[in-house]
């Protein structure tokens, strides 16, 4: 993805169109969990500079994560881009597995690609730093935890930066995720988001997890203020409702179900198998499938445009909770018979 799907994304509305290309979670009967806010409270959050610790957010993401050490930034993204620039001004081997997020790689000078799928037989002491995107969003495909705690074990001088940004939509994620092993590993630094699952993408809000002196590197790029007193109440609030996240997870895969089995019947469409909130799907004919479901509303992702993505003609649907996203899709994949 690039900015170009940015701006595409925010056209398909006026268009008329629903996006079901960024893979972020949108659900409007989740806004009672939205906290009640008078005001007097919005117009105090506001005029007063933001705290900068905001150490209740940080004790209900460590709640959550079963996590020690927490920096926050102003969401993933932020961190991405103050790693590859810090990174990318010295002569550091980089080393990215591909598929990725495509702010690692518009934001690094030079860097070596890994094949997704020949990550266990790369010779990993040639580089200072490796990108791991886990999940990944652009195939629908994880690591496991054993094989990524091989790696980063048999490499202990190359710091291994694990993008977990997608964890949460897995039914398993506590199996699947590396902050349970971040006191073991001192080349290891999870980063991730509390925008694409919760719906919160507009508060950006994210954080980083690892051993304190790859914090303290981190944090030495960090602006004065990284994100402001209403993002961090908003965020707060939600996160440490303990039945949100089991909600979110049911309405998205009850949801993903039924559009997997409408396009199981497709003579048209195939699908690929996935493990996360998308379905990713490709012309059993040859015909371009982005410009179909273009042309019937639906905005996806064109993979075709994603380094790292063996397959031709792949498109990525997002599969939100809203009923309303929802009904619209299946409406729509009717009308390709």
């Amino acid at each position: 993805m690039n900015q170009d799907y940015l701006k595409a994304s925010r056209d398909s509305d006026k268009r008329g169109k629903h996006d079901y290309c960024m893979s972020s979670n949108y659900d409007e009967k989740l806004v009672r969990f939205f906290p009640k806010i008078s005001n007097k409270e919005i117009y105090n959050l506001s005029a007063n500079y933001p705290t900068q610790t905001y150490e209740d957010l940080k004790r209900s993401i460590q709640k959550l994560f079963k996590i020690k050490n927490v920096i926050l930034s102003a969401g993933c993204e932020d961190l991405i881009i103050k790693i590859c620039k810090s990174i990318s001004k010295s002569k550091y081997q980089l080393g990215v597995v591909i598929p990725t997020f495509y702010r690692i790689t518009d934001n690094l000078h030079k860097f070596t690609p890994i094949d997704w799928n020949n990550i266990e037989n790369t010779d990993y002491k040639r580089f200072d730093y490796v990108f791991i995107v886990n999940p990944n969003a652009l195939n629908g495909q994880n690591l496991s935890k054993k094989i990524i705690l091989n790696i980063i074990k048999q490499n202990p001088n190359t710091i291994f930066i694990i993008d977990e940004t997608s964890i949460l939509f897995l039914e398993n994620w506590k199996q699947i995720s590396l902050t349970s092993e971040i006191n073991k590993n001192n080349n290891l630094l999870i980063i991730t988001s509390l925008g694409k699952f919760f719906g919160l993408s507009g508060q950006r809000i994210g954080f980083a997890t690892g051993l304190p002196e790859l914090l303290t590197r981190l944090q030495l790029g960090q602006e004065t203020f990284p994100i402001s007193n209403i993002s961090a109440f908003i965020v707060n609030n939600i996160i440490s409702n303990s039945s949100f996240a089991k909600i979110v997870r049911q309405r998205i895969l009850k949801n993903k179900g039924e559009i997997f089995k409408l396009l199981e019947k497709s003579k048209k469409i195939g699908l690929m198998p996935s493990l996360n909130n998308c379905i990713y799907c490709f012309s059993k004919h040859g015909f371009e499938l982005h410009k179909i479901l273009d042309r019937v509303g639906i905005f996806g992702l064109d993979l075709d445009c994603q380094k790292g993505i063996t397959q031709k003609g792949l498109v990525r649907l997002t599969i939100h909770g809203s009923p309303t996203k929802h009904k619209f899709l299946i409406e729509k994949l009717k009308l390709i018979k």
